[in-house]
């Protein structure tokens, strides 16, 4: 059986606080030789990064180590702005790896906003980031790299998730929590989106 071609690759996935802190080494052990497995055998030759905090920038660095081209897709320019206090360090890695992407795609902008409104166009940037990510990596008949812990049921990683799964789009699984990569099929990714909902009485 001839092994899919995934050319475009995208990631969803936790921020450092949401992953134990005790795995973050590991996940970024996994992204970086998950970037060369896809690379070498599934013939990637673009990724996706949504530039947040932890999987995304992480996924980022993976990239460029591997020497695959990636497109950085910034909600807004002001993305960071959040860490510069409490992880400067944060701040210089976002910078250095926009400098580093092949394209951008923007999504929209901040400035001048009343905080009110800053708040709720933040929160529709984001999930628009989210939307053009899954867009552009269907279009390309890509795959998804997620760093989700099963137990966390919401968030933007949930529901990009829940998404990806719409689209029918392929998910490589690597879980923090259990220290484990899989490639879930549909219904075994069913299974985890959805684990309350109610099986029929008679298969089908």
């Amino acid at each position: 059986m001839t092994a899919p071609v995934w050319s475009t690759v995208m990631v969803t996935g936790h921020r450092p606080q949401d992953i134990p802190d005790d795995a973050h080494g590991w996940v970024q052990d996994k992204l970086t030789a998950g970037a060369v497995w896809l690379r070498d055998e599934r013939g990637m030759t673009t990724g996706i990064t949504g530039m947040a905090l932890g999987s995304d920038m992480w996924w980022a660095d993976s990239l460029h180590r591997a020497g695959v081209p990636f497109v950085a897709h910034i909600p807004f320019p002001q993305q960071p702005d959040p860490w510069r206090k409490s992880n400067p360090r944060a701040v210089a890695e976002w910078h250095r790896l926009r400098a580093l992407a092949a394209s951008e795609v923007p999504y929209g902008d901040l400035a001048g906003l009343a905080e009110h409104a800053r708040k709720r166009v933040m929160l529709s940037l984001l999930h628009k980031r989210n939307d053009g990510m899954l867009d552009a990596t269907a279009e390309a008949g890509g795959a998804v790299v997620a760093v989700w812990r099963p137990s966390k049921r919401d968030g933007g990683t949930f529901s990009a998730l829940k998404k990806a799964h719409q689209r029918d789009l392929p998910v490589i699984l690597i879980n923090p929590e259990a220290l484990t990569v899989t490639t879930p099929d549909r219904a075994r990714m069913s299974d985890l989106l959805y684990p309350n909902r109610p099986q029929p009485l008679i298969e089908a």
